[in-house]
Parts: structure tokens; sequence; C-alpha cells
């Protein structure tokens, strides 16, 4: 998970409430999420934090006029067809994880709707999946682009004017994908058009058929969630007093390696354990073992 939570638009982390991570494992926190609402009505894809366009391209924009988080979505006109608009992250992915987001269309006889990820294999990126949303089709489906070029549909009969859900796993160990929509279930799992071990950005196409200019589609609550694998509380290479709750400062400290300097911030304390060039984080939580004298209030 090195670099993985660098990403600068939105992020969400349960460190603050450390509490939740020890308790529930396999909770899981949010490496990348934007819902857009940070943004005034009508500002352009293109001038956010890490997204980019083509130079000819006309970007998408935030718009009140449908949301599941209010009270904006990001809408695709149809003036902003024919391009990909990518968003590329600070640092590769390199774990399983799901892409998530919400979807509208307004027309489901015109159009269509594509998404891409991209991963980096040196020293040129490959494309490695593609999700198409048929929207011209009767009844509208989603499909999985396959590695031998044809397509698993996944979802059919999508409606005009009505959010869907959608979940897109990813897997490294079997480099394949799939896809649930609406909590229907998963689909079967498709393999990657193009071999990589990572993902460093996705992107969004919308695709004008001839004599169309009529649709407009609308995306909401991109995330990206993880899973906790506890890097710095249940590393095989922290100590026993890793994860723990203390009331000094922690002594048993690395069980493989040499520990580093030890720093405290007022709530927690940071090592490292270090074996030649190869180095792991570790961490433990101070406990407040005096109780508090208050009040609850309503």
């Amino acid at each position: 998970m090195t670099g993985f939570f660098t990403n600068k638009i939105k992020k969400t982390f349960t460190l603050g409430a450390f509490f939740f991570s020890l308790v529930f494992f396999g909770t899981s926190v949010f490496a990348f999420t934007e819902d857009f609402d940070s943004y005034s009505d009508g500002y352009y894809l293109k001038d956010m934090l890490n997204w980019s366009i083509s130079t000819y391209g006309v970007s998408p924009y935030t718009s009140n006029d449908f949301y599941v988080s209010s009270p904006l979505s990001l809408r695709f006109p149809p003036s902003s067809a024919n391009y990909w608009h990518y968003y590329y992250f600070d640092d590769i992915i390199n774990e399983d994880f799901t892409f998530s987001f919400d979807f509208l269309t307004t027309y489901t006889n015109k159009d269509g709707f594509r998404i891409l990820f991209t991963g980096d294999s040196s020293p040129n990126p490959v494309t490695i999946s593609q999700i198409q949303f048929t929207i011209p089709a009767h009844p509208a489906e989603i499909y999985i682009a396959n590695s031998t070029g044809g397509s698993l549909s996944v979802f059919s009969n999508m409606q005009s004017y009505t959010w869907y859900h959608i979940d897109i796993e990813f897997s490294f160990s079997t480099y394949s994908i799939r896809v649930n929509v609406d909590n229907t279930g998963w689909s079967d799992w498709v393999g990657f058009t193009s071999m990589t071990d990572n993902i460093n950005s996705f992107a969004f196409y919308y695709e004008v058929k001839p004599y169309s200019n009529i649709t407009n589609f609308y995306i909401d609550n991109l995330e990206i969630p993880v899973e906790i694998n506890e890097p710095y509380l249940w590393s095989d290479w922290c100590g026993s007093d890793a994860g723990k709750l203390i009331e000094t400062t922690p002594v048993n400290l690395c069980d493989v390696g040499t520990s580093g300097t030890v720093s405290f911030d007022g709530s927690k304390w940071n090592w490292d354990c270090i074996d030649g060039v190869v180095s792991q984080s570790c961490r433990a939580y101070l406990a407040t073992t005096e109780p508090v004298d208050g009040t609850c209030g309503a």
C-alpha cells in the first residue's frame, strides 16, 4: 500500500479515529473519494486537481441538475463528447481494490459512455480494462471488454433518469475485473485486456452517435476504498507493543530488523524497523487511564 494514500483531492483516513481501526478489523478506508460538492456549480473538470483532457476537448462540469450527494454531481454534456477525461493518481495502485461511483443517463436510446483504466507498464502506459455503457441498445446494457476483443454483458434494462451505483472490482492476483450494479450481484470475472501489476489512472469518455446531440451523463460519488492491511499495526516486523494502547514509551519495538528513532506526537508513537535497505513503519497509541470528569450533554 506504499504511496497509495497520497492522492490530493479529498481523502478520509481512519487514523483520526484510531480506536475503530484497532477494534473492527477489515473495515475500509477511502484512498480516493470525490463527490464534487466542494466546488461551485458549473466548475470545469479540467480545472480540478489531477484531471486532464485533450487540448481540444470541452470539459465536463459540476451541475445541480441531478445528484446523489447534495448539491452537485459531474455532468457530461454533448459538447464534451469524443474526448477522454483522465484522472491521474499521484502514485500507482498495486493491490486489489474496488472502484465505485453513481451513474445517470438522461436517455437510453442515444450515445454511449465508457470507463477506461490504465496501468503503468514502463516505459509506456497500457489499457488494462474498459467498461462500456451501451446506451443505444434496447434494453440499454453495461459491458466489460475482455482480452480477446469480445465483451461480457453484466447488466441490462438500464432506465433513463435513474441513478445506478456501480462497483468495479480489480484483482491483480488473477489479472481480472468484475462488476456489480446496484448490489444485484457480481458478474463473472473478465481478464484484463493487457497485463499489468498496477493502475495509475482512469478516464471517462462520452461516445456520441451520428445525428445525436441530446444525451447528458452524470457521475457522482467516485470512491476507491481499500481493505486495511494494518501495515503499521500488525506487520510481522513490528514488536509486541505495535498497535497497542499503552501508557509509556514503547520498548518492544521490532521482531525483525533494528528499530529507528521513536517519535511521539501527543497521541501516538511512531518508529521504523530497519533491515538493510528495507524498513517497515510501526506505531502504538497513548492510553488514557484517568477517568474524564464531565457531564454528558444531549
